[in-house]
């Protein structure tokens, strides 16, 4: 996907965000998965961690390496038309610059903010403290 491609798609999922109906987005494991609903007309799908580390034989939580989470994400995003929101659970890492680094892929170059959903603590996570604070890595993202 270009860049011009992938600006497009962020701005469109953006301009979801505002008005009074509700945004629903069906979650998706793989290709298959996210040509069903695109074809269905949802205007936009979100990956499901737990749906993509089950799919892979894994446990939800961050078990599984952060590649082998984004792989069948990046596969996902090229193969729809449709913008795609990735559940990259807690950034995989504790700090600012790990949820950076796992975003960074699906957003080279791009400026402003990003829809990055951060969650704070997971209670079937391998870490129990929760993470350094959602707005700091959102934060990191912008940079």
């Amino acid at each position: 996907m270009s860049k011009l491609d992938q600006k497009k798609k962020a701005e469109t999922f953006l301009a979801m965000h505002s008005g009074s109906n509700a945004l629903v987005l069906p979650n998706v494991w793989d290709v298959a998965s996210a040509r069903i609903i695109e074809d269905a007309g949802f205007p936009a799908v979100a990956t499901t961690s737990a749906g993509v580390a089950f799919s892979l034989g894994y446990p939800d939580g961050e078990r599984i390496p952060r590649e082998e989470m984004l792989a069948p994400v990046a596969r996902i995003a090229r193969a729809v038309r449709v913008p795609v929101t990735a559940d990259v659970e807690a950034g995989y890492g504790p700090t600012p610059e790990d949820a950076a680094r796992t975003a960074r892929p699906f957003c080279p170059g791009a400026q402003g903010k990003r829809h990055v959903p951060v969650n704070g603590r997971r209670a079937n996570s391998r870490r129990d403290e929760p993470t350094d604070e959602p707005h700091l890595k959102l934060r990191s993202l912008n940079h």
